[in-house]
């Protein structure tokens, strides 16, 4: 998969690894739904998240801190989204990425 940055530029996205060893990544998540009802999609998603056993996640109030190998970690989050328009709609979604840290 590649993304355009700027129209020179590209990223690659595959496997990373540091040392030989699968990078861990941070996630922290927070869900805002475009709607009046906004409980009921901040639960959908927090419930879809977390039938990704494998990874380390903990909902705060005002996030979801999703942790694991980079790109199980990426593809959870990535899924979830997806899910969560499919079912609720349109949601405002800031995430931050931190990589090679472990905050759980």
């Amino acid at each position: 998969m590649v993304f355009r940055i700027w129209p020179t530029v590209r990223l690659r996205v595959g496997h990373f690894s540091y040392g030989g060893l699968a990078m861990q990544l941070t996630i922290d998540v927070s869900m805002y739904p475009n709607r009046e009802d906004f409980i009921p999609p901040i639960d959908g998603f927090i419930e879809k998240i977390n039938q990704y056993s494998d990874l380390k996640i903990t909902t705060f109030p005002t996030s979801t801190v999703v942790q694991g190998d980079y790109e199980h970690a990426m593809q959870a989050v990535q899924e979830t989204i997806l899910a969560c328009y499919k079912e609720f709609g349109m949601a405002v979604y800031v995430v931050k990425y931190i990589p090679g840290y472990e905050a759980l």
